[in-house]
């Protein structure tokens, strides 16, 4: 995703990569980033950061969401609390990423109801 467009076939500086997409029978597309992470490290701090700025990228220039776009984090590591802070790295993707759904595996399909069920 590159400003609210996805980018086939081109590699950005920004994002990596997207897991997958599924289309609705309404028409509607939802791409997926799906990190699983048990415990804090470089690695695993870098997957974090890619999917945040994987979700920063969904508004276009005009300042509109573009895409639709499902952040899926699980794993004991998006559950910790962020160091000195008082939200979880679920909560703080959440907030941060106000334009695209942040959650779980197990609350995908009530997050995106609002897509699929239009």
């Amino acid at each position: 995703i590159d400003k609210g467009k996805i980018v086939q076939g081109k590699k950005t500086k920004l994002v990596k990569s997207l897991d997958l997409h599924v289309e609705f029978n309404n028409g509607e597309t939802l791409w997926i980033i799906h990190k699983f992470t048990k415990e804090g490290g470089g690695a695993q701090d870098a997957a974090f950061r890619d999917a945040e700025l994987t979700l920063q990228q969904v508004i276009g220039s005009d300042g509109k969401t573009r895409v639709n776009v499902a952040a899926v984090l699980d794993g004991e590591y998006y559950k910790q609390k962020i160091e000195g802070g008082t939200l979880t790295r679920l909560e703080k993707a959440a907030r941060d990423a106000s334009n695209s759904i942040v959650s779980t595996y197990d609350s995908l399909i009530k997050a995106s109801k609002h897509l699929w069920n239009k």
